[in-house]
């Protein structure tokens, strides 16, 4: 199993990324959070084959400590429901990015491509 860390996901049943890792049969969920400072400890720490982040707003404020650290991720992927180019700002490199709402074949596409 592939082990996926959730940053900044709301879990009220309108995102499907917790679906869509389950529907894989190959990655789990690992780590789910906000941006707190114990979940940046568990990123720093842990050894986690994806980290995907929600954007949710594009005026959301995503911690310098924490865009360093996203930053050095290898399979780093955002999702939001706002175009890419409106983060340009943020100063994150993700490797994919996905906009929502995605089909789980996008999903997996963006997954199967990100793995040796």
């Amino acid at each position: 199993m592939l082990r996926c860390c959730l940053l900044n996901y709301p879990w009220d049943g309108k995102n499907p990324i917790a679906y869509y890792i389950q529907r894989t049969g190959y990655l789990t969920i690992a780590q789910a959070g906000a941006l707190t400072d114990d979940l940046l400890t568990k990123l720093q720490t842990g050894s986690y084959d994806f980290v995907f982040l929600h954007l949710s707003t594009t005026d959301e404020l995503i911690p310098k400590h924490y865009r360093e650290i996203l930053n050095a991720q290898r399979r780093f992927i955002i999702t939001s429901p706002f175009p890419k180019h409106l983060y340009q700002a943020y100063e994150l490199a993700p490797v994919s990015y996905l906009t929502e709402p995605y089909p789980f074949e996008r999903f997996l596409k963006c997954i199967e491509l990100l793995i040796p």
